[in-house]
């Protein structure tokens, strides 16, 4: 089964629609009334995952992209995860990710991962630049 993965830069405003939010179905239809397929959108393709487990081993803000700020319950059935990071999260995670550099990212992410999934660092990095300076949130969808 392939891995997808998707982030999207969005407005900030979007934190309200997503924490009335219970079910996936609520997540989803909120995603239609933001018109989240018109946002600023990072493909991650099957690399998502591994970054996910990079951040939460590497700790601090990073780990926070994983489980975001909202999230929908996980229902063990593989179906799409999508959390949602406030724009304070995304500065804080920006900042790491400028702190702890990408030697060391690097390193810590191909003692653990396949090292064809690093591709996505530096559109990930040029993501959360331009997310920052929009003060924009982010929404990711991960998922099989």
């Amino acid at each position: 089964m392939s891995e997808f993965g998707s982030i999207y830069s969005v407005n900030e405003a979007a934190a309200s629609v997503f924490s009335a939010a219970k079910t996936k179905l609520d997540w989803y239809e909120a995603m239609g009334e933001l018109r989240i397929e018109t946002m600023p959108k990072l493909n991650g393709d099957g690399s998502i995952s591994a970054w996910e487990r990079t951040f939460v081993r590497l700790g601090g803000p990073l780990a926070k992209f994983r489980n975001g700020d909202l999230a929908t319950a996980e229902d063990g059935t593989g179906d799409t995860r999508v959390t949602f990071l406030n724009a304070a999260s995304v500065v804080s995670i920006h900042q790491e990710l400028m702190l702890n550099g990408r030697e060391q990212i690097e390193k810590m992410f191909i003692e653990h991962e396949d090292a064809s999934d690093f591709w996505l660092y530096d559109p990930l990095v040029s993501f959360f630049d331009i997310t920052v300076e929009s003060k924009f949130g982010v929404l990711t969808l991960c998922g099989h």
